[in-house]
C-alpha cells in the first residue's frame, strides 16, 4: 500500500505552490496526496486517513486548525512535516507583500510549526541555514519541473523580427524589476524599433509601458499547467531574471532559471545564489553583477 501524506495548505492545489511542492514530487516518489484542505475547507480529521502530515507555508495562520491538526497528529504518531520555499521571515521592508502586511499574523504562528516539526522540508540551502536556529532536522528538496506540463522547447533561433526582451514574474517582483528600470529605459532609446519589451504577469513600469515597443500580458490563471501551456507559446530572444541582493532573495529558488529554459531561450541573470549556483556562466545563461 503506498504511503499516505494530508497535506495541509493555503494554496490551490493546482497552483505553482500546489504543483511544484506537493503534487507533483509526491506523484513522482509514488505516495498518495490526501488533500486535508478543500474549496476554502479545513478537514483536521482527515489525519486519521494518512501516515504523514505535511503544514505548508503559511497555514498555520489559521491557528485553531492548526493546533487541531497538530493535536491529533500526536494523538495519533503521525510524523508532523513543515514545508516552506521562501524566507517569508526576512522580506525586504519594500517588498509588496511586506508593505500590506499580508504575512503579518503568520510569522509567529509559522515560527511554531518550525519548530514543532519532525522535520521541515525547505527548497534551498539558504532556506535551510536560516531555518536550522529552529530546528536541526532539515531536508532541502530542490524544485524541479514536470515535463508533462512543460514541452522543453529546442533553443529558439533564426527569428527575423525586431529582438524581443522577455520578463515573466508576479507584481511581488517589482522592486527586482525597477532595479534593471533605467538600464531597459537606455536599451529602448538607443535601439528603437529594433527592439521590444515582453512582460508577462507584472504590469510593466510606467516610465517604460508608455514605449510602442512595450507589450503586457497579464497571467491569466492559477492553473500551472495551464499558465505552463500558455506561456511555452510566448517567442522571446532573450529574457532577464533581475534579483535584488537581500537575505529574501538570496534564499529563493532558481525555479525562473527552468522556466525560462524550457522555452529555449537564454537569459540573463543576477548572479545571487538562486543561479549562480546553477548556471554556468556563458554557456547556459549569463550572470549579471550590475
Amino acid at each position: 500500500m503506498a504511503l499516505r501524506v494530508v497535506a495541509y495548505s493555503t494554496n490551490s492545489w493546482v497552483s505553482p505552490l500546489g504543483r511544484l511542492r506537493l503534487v507533483d514530487p509526491l506523484k513522482q516518489a509514488g505516495i498518495t496526496l490526501i488533500h486535508g484542505t478543500e474549496q476554502e475547507r479545513i478537514w483536521p480529521e482527515r489525519v486519521e486517513q494518512a501516515d504523514i502530515v505535511l503544514i505548508q507555508r503559511d497555514f498555520p495562520r489559521h491557528v485553531q486548525a492548526y493546533q487541531e491538526i497538530v493535536k491529533r497528529a500526536r494523538a495519533t504518531a503521525k510524523p508532523l512535516i513543515f514545508e516552506l520555499d521562501d524566507l517569508l521571515f526576512a522580506l525586504p521592508e519594500h517588498h509588496p507583500d511586506r508593505m500590506q502586511g499580508y504575512y503579518a499574523e503568520a510569522l509567529l504562528p509559522m515560527l511554531d510549526a518550525v519548530m514543532q516539526a519532525d522535520a521541515v522540508i525547505v527548497s534551498t540551502l539558504p532556506l535551510a541555514e536560516y531555518l536550522r536556529a529552529f530546528n536541526s532536522k532539515i531536508t532541502v528538496l530542490p524544485n524541479t519541473l514536470d515535463e508533462t506540463i512543460w514541452p522543453m522547447c529546442p533553443p529558439q533561433t533564426g527569428r527575423e523580427s525586431r529582438l524581443t526582451i522577455g520578463y515573466m514574474g508576479s507584481p511581488t517582483h517589482a522592486p527586482d524589476l525597477q532595479m534593471v528600470l533605467p538600464t531597459l529605459l537606455k536599451i529602448a532609446q538607443r535601439f528603437g524599433d529594433g527592439v521590444a519589451f515582453r512582460f508577462i504577469g507584472i504590469e510593466p513600469p510606467p516610465t517604460l509601458a508608455q514605449a510602442a515597443q512595450t507589450s503586457w500580458e497579464p497571467i491569466h490563471t492559477l492553473d500551472y499547467a495551464q499558465f505552463a501551456a500558455e506561456f511555452s507559446t510566448e517567442e522571446f530572444d532573450i529574457v532577464i531574471a533581475p534579483l535584488e541582493d537581500n537575505s529574501f532573495n538570496r534564499a529563493k529558488s532558481g525555479i525562473k532559471f527552468l522556466e525560462y529554459s524550457a522555452l529555449g531561450v537564454p537569459g540573463v541573470y543576477s548572479a545571487l545564489p538562486p543561479y549562480a549556483g546553477i548556471i554556468t556562466d556563458g554557456r547556459d545563461g549569463y550572470l549579471a553583477t550590475t
